[in-house]
């Protein structure tokens, strides 16, 4: 859990137990936590001082925080399906991703947009465009299919794939949730030579 306070809180639920609790950040504004439950990924509001915002990276086990990467500010962070690398949204350095041994940045991702979430079957990305629509994303970056819909009419505020990939959700700031299938969409995209 986080609070714009400032505390981040990691709990074990089988232990229902606190095992890490962090006072000592700005706001925060994101946490996400790794496929394999060894790190987390900490991003900060946008009111946070800007010397202290850069997205920190801790490791669970050993309950320290192990990387400061620039970025992420008033965005969020994300982990790939299989953990080997972290993307940025937000205000900063948001082209790059971070591999997940050293922490440097190991690709650089053509595609822009906020909010990333990643199929966990392909690591497909989509993205909330900046024309409001919803951006669906090869991995190498260099394929884009849009989902417009005017039933959303501005921004969606979260997206989300289902665990087993098959459905895409986009919850806009109107409060209207829009499901997509996505083998309709993947037949769609085909016909667009997206594969």
């Amino acid at each position: 859990t986080s609070t714009k306070s400032g505390i981040a809180r990691i709990f074990d639920i089988r232990k229902q137990q606190e095992i890490i609790r962090i006072s000592t950040v700005p706001d925060v504004w994101d946490i996400a936590v790794s496929p394999d439950g060894e790190h987390f990924a900490l991003t900060f509001a946008a009111q946070a001082d800007p010397t202290r915002a850069n997205t920190q990276v801790w490791s669970i086990s050993q309950k320290k925080q192990i990387a400061s990467i620039p970025g992420g500010q008033a965005g969020i962070a994300r982990f790939s399906r299989d953990g080997r690398w972290l993307k940025l949204s937000g205000r900063g350095d948001t082209d790059s991703a971070y591999d997940s041994h050293g922490w440097v940045p190991v690709r650089d991702f053509k595609f822009s947009g906020s909010n990333p979430v990643f199929d966990p079957k392909t690591d497909r990305a989509a993205v909330n465009a900046e024309d409001n629509t919803i951006r669906l994303w090869e991995p190498s970056g260099d394929q884009s299919y849009d989902l417009a819909s005017p039933l959303l009419r501005a921004s969606a505020y979260r997206l989300a794939f289902s665990p087993d990939g098959k459905r895409l959700a986009a919850h806009g700031y109107n409060n209207v949730l829009l499901i997509w299938d996505m083998e309709t969409l993947k037949q769609r995209m085909a016909a667009y030579r997206f594969k």
